[in-house]
């Protein structure tokens, strides 16, 4: 009953928003509203599969479009002169619903907080899904970060992190800054995890920068954007977003990371403002807990801060000597790392493209940082074993020949690490 009400309503709603009319009629605006309202609450005790996560992202796009309705004519966002009958603040309070409605359809979906669903909002492309069409929402954003709404801010920083970013030719100095002011300390945490997230989904972009002054600006918001209680030596026992340890906003704050760093002027900024620091500070406190504490996200950050350390630790082979803050012996990270690799084969390698890991270039970073590891008289471990468990799973998800040539391409650097351990631990005999 429900896929034919869903139908017959987004059937209406597609005739009430005809993108054709050159003024947005708020009675029309307000209808759309009325008949997207109900359909929400059918996700309450939908089973959460990939069909399902098509009809969550279907009803958010829907809820969208309503907003870019009314906000496409706005005058505060086009420069126009207002419209009879139409006032700006009545077109931004329809948008403010409709953004709010399409997050709620998302938690009923996941049936998480209005927090944690931060990092689980489905994305998928659609031909009407383009930033060309969500640009409307950017002007809207930098206005938000003037006022205090701090709900609308987030619903709107939300939308526009689930937009695929790689083909856009737009100009994002102006949503870049936006980020920025999102980022601000003073933000609930919502805004600035929501902020950190679409920071993430740019993160070419904002690697791309070269002015370093504006990467200072983005260095020194990020240290906002993450912003944690001190640590109390102990993991909250209720959820706690600003907790020393939370692994979806620490883990999306490290994969960022990873990306910057791979940039010269980037890495220098990250560094002034402490930002490697904090990683130190992160690595020993997750070596200090036991898997049980802190469960499977635990494997993923030692992976992303042994990846980190890899790009930024200009050891040497012969002495040993690290260049990380604290002189921070990363060697056990790095052993864990493999391990949890082998252990999580599928989420690293195998993944669909938006919510790729990383896994493979990973895996040819950790290489290298091994090898320079082994080669100073470092034991192996059991790395060899993981080696072994993680070709398999390589071998299991390649398919077609660019698969074949990539696994045979890892396979070869898995060869030279595992001789060269071996040669390691031979001449120590």
């Amino acid at each position: 009953m429900y896929f034919r009400l869903r139908r017959i309503v987004l059937h209406d709603v597609r005739k009430t928003l005809d993108f054709r009319r050159s003024i947005p009629d708020l009675q029309l605006v307000s209808r759309a509203l009325k008949l997207l309202t109900p359909l929400p609450l059918y996700f309450e005790n939908l089973p959460q599969t990939r069909d399902s996560a098509w009809e969550a992202v279907d009803l958010i796009d829907w809820g969208v479009r309503v907003c870019l309705f009314a906000l496409r004519e706005s005058p505060d966002f086009r420069g126009r002169d207002f419209i009879e009958d139409v006032q700006p603040e009545d077109l931004k309070e329809y948008a403010r619903s409709a953004l709010r409605l399409s997050i709620i359809a998302i938690i009923h979906w996941t049936r998480e907080t209005d927090h944690t669903t931060i990092w689980r909002l489905p994305r998928t492309l659609k031909e009407y899904r383009s930033p060309h069409d969500f640009q409307p929402l950017i002007p809207y954003l930098i206005e938000l970060c003037r006022g205090r709404d701090s709900v609308a801010l987030g619903d709107a920083l939300l939308a526009l992190s689930s937009m695929d970013w790689s083909t856009s030719s737009l100009d994002r100095r102006p949503y870049i800054e936006a980020l920025i002011q999102s980022m601000d300390g003073e933000r609930p945490a919502r805004v600035r995890h929501a902020a950190l997230k679409a920071g993430w989904v740019i993160r070419a972009d904002l690697a791309s920068i070269e002015d370093e002054s504006r990467c200072a600006a983005f260095s020194s918001a990020l240290c906002d954007a993450v912003r944690t209680h001190e640590d109390t030596g102990y993991l909250p026992q209720t959820f706690d977003p600003d907790a020393f340890l939370y692994d979806s906003r620490d883990i999306c704050y490290l994969r960022l990371l990873c990306t910057l760093s791979q940039k010269t002027v980037w890495r220098s900024q990250l560094r002034e403002y402490l930002h490697y620091d904090r990683c130190v500070k992160i690595a020993i406190k997750i070596q200090s807990l036991s898997n049980s504490s802190v469960g499977v996200a635990s494997g993923r950050y030692t992976v992303y801060l042994a990846y980190l350390f890899s790009i930024i630790d200009d050891r040497d082979t012969k002495t040993g000597s690290t260049s990380l803050p604290y002189e921070f012996d990363a060697w056990p990270l790095v052993l864990n790392a493999w391990k949890a690799l082998a252990v999580e084969g599928p989420y690293w390698f195998e993944q669909m493209s938006q919510d790729y890991t990383g896994g493979h270039q990973i895996l040819a970073h950790l290489c290298t940082y091994t090898s320079s590891f082994v080669q100073a008289g470092n034991s192996s471990g059991d790395i060899q074993v993981h080696l072994e468990n993680i070709t398999i799973e390589l071998s299991k998800f390649s398919e077609g020949n660019k698969g074949a040539r990539r696994v045979e391409k890892l396979n070869d650097l898995l060869e030279r690490l595992a001789n060269s351990a071996s040669s390691s631990f031979h001449i120590q005999k």
